[in-house]
C-alpha cells in the first residue's frame, strides 16, 4: 500500500509541476492582452460571470438589493444598478469581526472611464490567481498566463483574497457611467456628502452618494480608493474647504504621505506621462465641499463638520425617492476612519485603448515597461493599497536551498498545492548546525524591530504534535506558553516590502541549532516564529494637525496602538490595535544523534487537514513524502484522484475545500462537505462513489463522474503498457 500511494504522490506531484512549469514557460510566449474601455453592459456581464463561476471568492449584489436605495434611471434594458462585488476566500457569513476590510470605487463621475476598467480587471486577476493556486486546474491557471506572474506574486494575490474582504463598486455612478456623463441627474455625487456643509444644505440626493453612505455605515473600511480622471495625481486628506488652506495637515499625514509616495513609485509612468504626483487634496487637485474623500476619513470623529442634510429627491429622478435625513449624520464612531485616497488616473477623462496598457508582467513596474498604461498601473496601485490593509510576515526557505525549479516555482508552493503535503520539509545535511530562513514583511514600509522566538511545539493528549498553520494560531500559542518562550535573536536591521530606496525587500536570518536547545529540550521539536513591529512613525502625534493631533485612522492605529479597539454596534466588524505582527510557525526537529535539525514550513498552512494531529516530519530531503506518511494528519481520500485536472469530482472537492482553507486561517470551525464519507473528521470529502464496471475507462454507475476514455494495450495491475498514454492509478 505504501508503494502504491508513493507512486500516486509522485505522479500527482509531477503532473502539478508540469502544469506550473507550463504556466511559466507559457508566460514567456503568451500574447499580451491590451486593456480596453468597457461599457456599462460589458462590465455588468463580466461581474455576473465572475460571481457565477467563482462563488467561493466573489459574490455580487447591488445597493438596491442590499440597502433598498432607489434607482437613478434606466441603463438600457433595465434600471441602473450600483453593483457591489465582494472578494474574499471567507464567506460573509463566516467572516470574523477582525478581518480587515477595504473598499474600491471605480468612479463617482460617470465620464471618468479608467477606474471602472482597472477595478474590474484587478478583481478578475485576484480571483483567477486564487483559483489557480487553490485548485491547480488548467482552466483557471491558463487565465493568468498572460500576466507573467512569478511564484511570489501568485502567493501574494492568493494571500490577499484569503486574509481580507474587499468590496468593489466598479460603476458607483451607474447612470452617469451608462450615459458617459459626469453627474447623476444634474447632481455632482462628489459634492453630495454631509461634510463641511451648513445645517439643512441639500445633500445625499444622488443614488451614488446614498449607496456609498449605506455601505460605509455597514462596514469598517480601513482603506479605500476612489478613482477619478482629469489630471494625474494621488490625493489624501485634507481636501475640504474647512481645511482648504493647503497648510492644514490631518492627524494621519505622515502615514498618508508615505503610502501615496510608495503607490506613485509602484504605479510608475510610461511613454508620454510620468509617475503620479501626490499630496493633500486641498491643493492636489483642489478643495471641495461635500466630498466623499474627507467624509469617509473623518465623519466619525470630526463631528463639527457634520450637519444633517435636506435629502429630498431630485425632481427629475422618478426612481430615487426620499432619503431619511437621519441617515446623513450620527454614524458610529467606528465606521468613518478610512484612508480614502483620490486617484486622478489620467488627464483625459476617457483615454484611448492604446494608452491603457497590457497584461505583460503586470505586477512589476520595470517589467511592465512599454506595456504600462493607465489601467495597468492602477491595477498595481490597487493591489499595493490593499496589501497595506493587512500586514503579513511571509517565511520561506532561501531559494538556493529550496530546489527552486526553472519556472521560478518553489518546492514550498508545489507541496502546498497537494491535498495533504501541505508543508515543505527542508532537511539539512546531518552535519548542519545552522538554519537560514528568508522572510518578508508585507503590507508595511518600515520594520522597526524584529525577534525570532522559539518554544516547544505543543502536543495533543495522545502525544502527537498539534497542527499550527497560521500566524494567528502561532501568536495564540506563544501567549499561552509565554513562560517557555525563548528569544533566539533580536535585531532591528530589516527591510519591509514597500520600503523606499532598497534593492531587495527580503531578509535572511541565520541562527545555530544550539540556540534552540531550550525549546528543543522538552520533546526535540521546536516552534520558531518571527515577529516584528512596523511603521512606528505613523503613530506619532502630529503637532501641526487640525483639528486633533493623535492619529485617528484605523489603518495607523491597527499597527501602532495596542489600546485601539473599535467595533460596530452589531459586533460584526472590529479593529483592534497591536504592536507585534507574527509569522506562521516554522517547525524544527533536532536529530538526537548529530545535533542537526530538520525544518518544516507552514505546517497545515493550507487548512486542508485535521487540526488534531501531525505525527510525521520529513527526515531526508531526498525522500519523497507519501500519502501514507500523512495518514495521521487527517488527510482524506482525494489522493485516489491524481491531480486537479482529473475530473469534475476532484474539482468539486477542491472547490468545497476553499472555504476550509480560509476558515482555518482565521481559526473558524470547519464544515464537512455533503456526500460521501468524511475520512478525516473535518476535511472536505469526495462524493459517494460506487463504480459498477470499468471496461474502457468509463464508469457505468449512475452516481459517478466518468473517467476520461482510456484505451490501454494491457492493464494487468492498473498500469498501461502502451507508450502514448498516462497510467491510471491502481483501481480496485
Amino acid at each position: 500500500m505504501r508503494r502504491k500511494r508513493a507512486g500516486m504522490a509522485r505522479r500527482a506531484g509531477a503532473a502539478l509541476a508540469a502544469l506550473l512549469l507550463g504556466l511559466a514557460a507559457g508566460a514567456a510566449h503568451a500574447k499580451a492582452r491590451h486593456f480596453k474601455n468597457l461599457s456599462y453592459p460589458e462590465i455588468r456581464e463580466r461581474l455576473r460571470t465572475l460571481a457565477a463561476k467563482y462563488p467561493q471568492y466573489a459574490t455580487l449584489t447591488t445597493a438596491q438589493e442590499r440597502y433598498g436605495v432607489g434607482t437613478a434611471g434606466e441603463c438600457g434594458d433595465g434600471p441602473c444598478e450600483q453593483f457591489i462585488l465582494r472578494l474574499s476566500g471567507v464567506s460573509e457569513e463566516d467572516q470574523p469581526p477582525e478581518m480587515p476590510e477595504g473598499f474600491v470605487s471605480g468612479e463617482v463621475h460617470g465620464n471618468e472611464r479608467v477606474g471602472p476598467v482597472a477595478a474590474l480587471e484587478a478583481s478578475e486577476l485576484l480571483v483567477y490567481t486564487a483559483a489557480c493556486v487553490d485548485t491547480g486546474a488548467h482552466e483557471d491557471c491558463n487565465k493568468i498566463v498572460e500576466y507573467g506572474l512569478t511564484a511570489r506574486e501568485r502567493a501574494w494575490l492568493h494571500r490577499t483574497i484569503h486574509t481580507r474582504a474587499l468590496y468593489v463598486m466598479p460603476m458607483t455612478n451607474a447612470l452617469g457611467y451608462y450615459l458617459n456623463t459626469r453627474e447623476e441627474n444634474g447632481v455632482d455625487p462628489n459634492r453630495d456628502f454631509p461634510y463641511d456643509y451648513p445645517e439643512g444644505h441639500r445633500c445625499m440626493r444622488s443614488i451614488t452618494a446614498r449607496s456609498l453612505n449605506e455601505i460605509f455605515r455597514d462596514h469598517i473600511f480601513q482603506l479605500s480608493l476612489t478613482f477619478h480622471s482629469g489630471t494625474e495625481s494621488i490625493g489624501y486628506e485634507w481636501g475640504s474647504n474647512n481645511h482648504g488652506s493647503g497648510h492644514d495637515t490631518s492627524p494621519d499625514d505622515v502615514a498618508q504621505a508615505q503610502l501615496a509616495a510608495g503607490e506613485s513609485d509602484f504605479a510608475g509612468g510610461f511613454s508620454h506621462t510620468f509617475k503620479y504626483k501626490y499630496g493633500r487634496m486641498s491643493s492636489n487637485p483642489y478643495p471641495v465641499d461635500g466630498g466623499f474623500e474627507d467624509w469617509a476619513y473623518a465623519a466619525s470623529w470630526d463631528t463639527e463638520a457634520q450637519h444633517k442634510c435636506d435629502t429630498r429627491a431630485i425632481s427629475q429622478c422618478t426612481g430615487c425617492g426620499d432619503y431619511d435625513p437621519a441617515r446623513t449624520t450620527g454614524c458610529e464612531d467606528a465606521t468613518m476612519r478610512a484612508f480614502n485616497f483620490l486617484v486622478e488616473t489620467s488627464k483625459e477623462y476617457s483615454p484611448g485603448d492604446a494608452d491603457l496598457g497590457t497584461t505583460t508582467n503586470l505586477l512589476r513596474p520595470a517589467g511592465n515597461g512599454g506595456d504600462n498604461g493607465h489601467v495597468a498601473r492602477n491595477i498595481r496601485l490597487l493591489f499595493m493599497h490593499m496589501d497595506v490593509l493587512a500586514p503579513n510576515i511571509d517565511v520561506v526557505v532561501p531559494e538556493e536551498e529550496s530546489g527552486e525549479d526553472a519556472a521560478g516555482i518553489s518546492m514550498r508552493e508545489l507541496t502546498q498545492k497537494g491535498d495533504c503535503v501541505a508543508f515543505l520539509g527542508e532537511s539539512k545535511p546531518e552535519n548542519t548546525q545552522e538554519i537560514s530562513l528568508e522572510w518578508t514583511m508585507w503590507g508595511s514600509f518600515n520594520v522597526d524591530d524584529f525577534e525570532i522566538l522559539a518554544t516547544p511545539w505543543p502536543s495533543n493528549d495522545d502525544g502527537s504534535l498539534s497542527c499550527i498553520g497560521s500566524a494567528r494560531k502561532a501568536e495564540e500559542i506563544l501567549g499561552v506558553h509565554s513562560t517557555s518562550v525563548h528569544t533566539v535573536q533580536q535585531d532591528g536591521a530589516a527591510t519591509a516590502r514597500w520600503q523606499a530606496g532598497v534593492d531587495t525587500y527580503s531578509n535572511t536570518v541565520t541562527f545555530g541549532v544550539k540556540e534552540l536547545e531550550p525549546a528543543l529540550a522538552e520533546s526535540g521539536v521546536a516552534m520558531v516564529t518571527i515577529r516584528s513591529t512596523i511603521d512606528g512613525a505613523w503613530g506619532a502625534s502630529n503637532a501641526g494637525a487640525q483639528p486633533v493631533h493623535e492619529p485617528q485612522s484605523h489603518v495607523v492605529n491597527a499597527r501602532t496602538n495596542p489600546d485601539w479597539d473599535f467595533a460596530t454596534a452589531d459586533g460584526k466588524h472590529r479593529v483592534v490595535g497591536r504592536k507585534w505582527f507574527y509569522s506562521a510557525p516554522v517547525l524544527v526537529r533536532s536529530s538526537a544523534s548529530s545535533g542537526a535539525a530538520d525544518v518544516v514550513l507552514n505546517v497545515c498552512a493550507d487548512g486542508k487537514h485535521d487540526e488534531s494531529a501531525l505525527s510525521v516530519i520529513i527526515n531526508d530531503a531526498a525522500t519523497e513524502p507519501t500519502m501514507e506518511d500523512f495518514a495521521n494528519v487527517g488527510c482524506h481520500s482525494r489522493d485516489l484522484l491524481e491531480d486537479g485536472s482529473a475530473g469534475d469530482v476532484t474539482k468539486k472537492v477542491i472547490t468545497d475545500g476553499t472555504q476550509t482553507i480560509a476558515r482555518n486561517l482565521w481559526n473558524l470551525p470547519n464544515e464537512t462537505a455533503s456526500g460521501g464519507t468524511d475520512m478525516s473528521g473535518n476535511a472536505p470529502v469526495l462524493p459517494a462513489y460506487s463504480p459498477t464496471v470499468i471496461p474502457d475507462g468509463n464508469d457505468t454507475s449512475s452516481n459517478a463522474t466518468a473517467l476520461p476514455t482510456y484505451s490501454p494495450t494491457v492493464i494487468p495491475v492498473g498500469n498501461d503498457t502502451s507508450s502514448n498514454v498516462t497510467a491510471l492509478p491502481t483501481y480496485s
